[in-house]
């Protein structure tokens, strides 16, 4: 299961093309394969849940 809270007032991306990583803004609690990896408006460390989506080449 994946689930986003976020504030609707807030929420904005703030990653560009010179800068992928950059965290979105707004983000309540994000829940990833039933794993918070954001709660309270803060990135949990060291959690990596779920599987990065890869292109077929």
């Amino acid at each position: 299961m994946d689930l986003t809270v976020f504030d609707l007032e807030r929420i904005q991306a703030a990653s560009t093309f010179i800068e992928p990583a950059l965290t979105s803004v707004g983000h309540r609690h994000v829940i990833v394969g039933g794993v918070p990896i954001i709660q309270d408006a803060e990135r949990v460390p060291g959690v990596l849940p779920g599987r990065p989506i890869r292109r077929s080449v």
